[in-house]
C-alpha cells in the first residue's frame, strides 16, 4: 500500500518480527481468546479446548519454504471440514478467520499465487517485490503462530457454541456489538432486537445455528486478535503515522479489547481473570499503565515507586518473590524475561513522551520502528569504534541473523555495552542464556545485570551493586 510507507513497515518487520522468541510470544494471544470465550463458555472449559484446538492444529502443518502460510489447506479440510463448514472452503478461510487486514480478503489468493508461481528463487523483478517474498519467508514463524492463534480461536469458539445454551450465551455477549448486529440482519436475516426472546425457535434449525456460530467464533477472533490495515487503523495511525506507530496498534488495541470485555455479560469475571494473567506473566508492573503511572509519580515527587514497592515486599518476603509479584514469575520459571513484552504497564506513546521529558537519550519506547532499524547502523557504528566487530556485524542485521552470531559472542566475550562496557563476564553466561539469546529472547541472568547498572546510573540506587552481587550468588549456586 503507497499510503502505508510499506517498504519501511516491511523492514521493521524483517528486522523484529521474524525469530524465535518474536513467534513464541505471539502465542500469549490464546490466553485472551480463551478468557473472552470463557466469559459465555466457562473459563475451564475455554482454556481446555483453547489447547486442544492448538494440538489439533499442529497435525496440519506442513513446513512450505515457498509460501508464509504454513498450514495444508487439504489437511485442515480433512481435520475439520466435516464438523466446521468454513473449512471446506479455503477462500472463506482466509477472507474471514485466518487474515488479519479486512483488505486481505482480496489479496489472498493474489499473495499466495505470488509466493507460489514465481520461478525466481529470489521473487519477482524488481525491489519491493524481493523485499515483499524476502520479508514473508522470513516472517513465516510469525505468521504461521497468528494463522494458528486465528483458527484454534474459530475452532475452540464454534465447538463449544455446538451447545443450544452456549450459544445463546455467545450471542447475546455480543448482542450490542454493533458490527454483530450488523452481520446478523446482513448475513442470517435475523432481527437483534428480538433474536434472543424467540431464540427457543432455533433449537432445531440446523442452518441458521451453524451461522450464528460461525458468527459468534468470527467475533471471538476479531476482538481478541484484533483487525489490521489502513481501514481499521485510528486516522492518526494511517497515512505517515502508520510509518511512526507501525507497532503501537497491537498495545492499543488490548487496551481497548479489555474495555469492551469489561462491559460483556460475565466480562467482569473475565476481565479479573485476564489480569490475573497478566499478573503472572508480567507483575504488578505490568497492569495497564503500572509503569508510566510509576515514572509520572517519580517525575513529580523525584522518589522511585519501583524501588519503595521492592523494599516492602522486601521485607516481607525473599528476593525472588519480591521480583515474581513485581516483574511476573518469568524470570525465576522460565530464566527469560518476558514480562515486558507481555505486559500493559507501558504504552509505547505515552512511554515514549515520559522518556523524553526525563530526558533520557536514545532510542526510547516510542521506538519508531523504521528509524530504530537506522538506529542498528548507529550501534554497529558504536561497536566498531570499541573494536568490537562481530556485535557490530550482527548489529547490521535483522534480530533472526544478528541475535545468533550476538549470543556466540557473549558466551565467549561476555556481555557488553555498546561502548564496550562489560556488563556480565563470560565466564557467568551459562549455554542456557547463550541459547536464549540466539533465539531472539532475554535472559533473566543479564536483564537483571542491565537493570541494576542502569538503576544505580539513572536512579542513583545505592544498593544496585549489592543487589547484582545477591543476584549473581544465586545464578551461581543454582
Amino acid at each position: 500500500d503507497p499510503f502505508e510507507w510499506q517498504g519501511f513497515r516491511q523492514l521493521a518487520f524483517l528486522y523484529y518480527l521474524t525469530d524465535i522468541s518474536a513467534a513464541s510470544m505471539n502465542l500469549f494471544q490464546g490466553i485472551p481468546a480463551g478468557v473472552f470465550i470463557g466469559s459465555y463458555a466457562g473459563i475451564r472449559t475455554s482454556a481446555k479446548g483453547q489447547v486442544k484446538a492448538m494440538k489439533q492444529l499442529s497435525k496440519a502443518l506442513k513446513v512450505n519454504v515457498k509460501s508464509d502460510n504454513q498450514f495444508d489447506f487439504d489437511a485442515l479440510k480433512k481435520q475439520f471440514g466435516s464438523r466446521i463448514p468454513i473449512f471446506n472452503d479455503p477462500d472463506q478461510l482466509l477472507g474471514t478467520v485466518m487474515n488479519p487486514s479486512r483488505a486481505n480478503e482480496y489479496l489472498a489468493n493474489e499473495t499466495t499465487g505470488l509466493m507460489k508461481n514465481t520461478k525466481d528463487v529470489f521473487g519477482q523483478k524488481g525491489f519491493a517485490n524481493k523485499l515483499e517474498r524476502s520479508t514473508r519467508l522470513a516472517g513465516l514463524m510469525f505468521t504461521t503462530t497468528e494463522a494458528a492463534n486465528r483458527l484454534a480461536t474459530y475452532i475452540n469458539s464454534y465447538e463449544l457454541t455446538n451447545n443450544f445454551h452456549t450459544l445463546r450465551r455467545a450471542v447475546k455477549s455480543s448482542i450490542n456489538h454493533q458490527l454483530f448486529r450488523d452481520r446478523l440482519q446482513t448475513d442470517i436475516d435475523l432481527n437483534p432486537d428480538t433474536l434472543l426472546d424467540n431464540f427457543e425457535t432455533l433449537r432445531n434449525n440446523k442452518d441458521v445455528r451453524q451461522k450464528l456460530q460461525h458468527l459468534t467464533a468470527q467475533t471471538a477472533v476479531e476482538e481478541t486478535q484484533f483487525l489490521y490495515g489502513r481501514h481499521v487503523k485510528p486516522r492518526i495511525s494511517r497515512g505517515l503515522g502508520a510509518l511512526f506507530f507501525q507497532f503501537t496498534e497491537y498495545p492499543t488495541m488490548m487496551l481497548e479489547f479489555l474495555g469492551r470485555l469489561s462491559r460483556r455479560p460475565g466480562g467482569k469475571r473475565a476481565l479479573a481473570i485476564y489480569l490475573g494473567a497478566l499478573l503472572a506473566t508480567s507483575g504488578f508492573m505490568g497492569l495497564p499503565f503500572v509503569t508510566d503511572l510509576s515514572e509520572i509519580y517519580e517525575l513529580v515527587t523525584k522518589n522511585n515507586v519501583k524501588r519503595q514497592l521492592y523494599d516492602v515486599i522486601g521485607e516481607a518476603t525473599n528476593p525472588r518473590i519480591a521480583e515474581a509479584l513485581m516483574l511476573g514469575m518469568s524470570r525465576s520459571l522460565t530464566g527469560t524475561d518476558i514480562g515486558g513484552r507481555v505486559g500493559l504497564g507501558s504504552h509505547p506513546i505515552s512511554g515514549g513522551i515520559i522518556d523524553i521529558l526525563r530526558g533520557q537519550t536514545g532510542p526510547t519506547r516510542l521506538n519508531i520502528p523504521a528509524i530504530s532499524v537506522f538506529q542498528q547502523v548507529m550501534n554497529s557504528y558504536s561497536y566498531a569504534g570499541v573494536d568490537e566487530y562481530g556485535l557490530a556485524f550482527a548489529s547490521l542485521l535483522p534480530k533472526f541473523l544478528g541475535a545468533p552470531i550476538k549470543a556466540s559472542l557473549y558466551y565467549t566475550d561476555g556481555y557488553k555495552t555498546r561502548n564496550g562496557e562489560m556488563i556480565v563476564l563470560p565466564k557467568d553466561v551459562s549455554t542456557f542464556d547463550a541459547i536464549m539469546s540466539a533465539t531472539g529472547f532475554s535472559p533473566a541472568d543479564i536483564a537483571r545485570e542491565r537493570e541494576a547498572i542502569w538503576m544505580a546510573k539513572s536512579l542513583k540506587d545505592l544498593s544496585a551493586p549489592l543487589k547484582r552481587k545477591f543476584y549473581r550468588r544465586i545464578q551461581k549456586h543454582e
